[in-house]
């Protein structure tokens, strides 16, 4: 049995030969301890890696009642942002974190919750002198997911539309 202020160190699955010592003094346990430390964050540093990625679908079209995947992902990562600009507010936007319904609302539904959260935007655009350009913006930024993300944006009206941006921002760790 070890003395009180001994620590034993023995290899899983395997028996110690009697040549190899059991006995480690525990400073130099603290030093091994810490070298694996850094291992170990070393390795999962790496398999955990952030890449960002960007799915840029400008000039996009959708006839009336139709619907766009933007972006589909599995694994864990983190939505940066999706951007959409419309000539029109006839447009709605779907999103599923994790198998889950996350966000399901029109331009206008979610004008009125963009004044509420740092996370949702949605304007009317208006040029270097205040007027109105004609176009609407709706932005939705920093969803974490751990399993995947879907992102779809839907025509809502009775005409086709062509959205002049329609990006995705993300992060996955690789």
């Amino acid at each position: 049995m070890p003395e009180e202020d001994e620590i034993v160190i023995y290899k899983r699955g395997e028996v110690t030969p009697a040549s190899i010592p059991k006995r480690i003094p525990p400073e130099l346990l603290q030093i091994i301890a810490l070298d694996d430390l850094k291992v170990a964050a070393s390795r999962v540093a790496s398999i955990l890696t952030p890449t960002t990625r960007f799915v840029d679908l400008a000039r996009s079209s959708l006839g009336p009642a139709r619907a766009l995947t933007v972006l589909y992902k599995s694994g864990a990562g983190q939505l940066e942002q999706f951007h959409i600009r419309s000539p029109n507010t006839d447009f709605g936007i779907l999103i599923a974190v994790d198998m889950r319904s996350f966000l399901a609302k029109t331009y206008d539904e979610i004008r009125q919750i963009s004044q509420h959260s740092p996370e949702i935007s949605a304007f009317a655009e208006l040029d270097e002198n205040g007027d109105p350009t004609g176009h609407y913006v709706a932005s939705i930024r920093d969803i974490l997911y751990e399993k995947s993300i879907w992102v779809r944006v839907q025509n809502t009206g009775s005409a086709p539309v062509t959205f002049s941006q329609l990006f995705a921002k993300y992060t996955i760790k690789e």
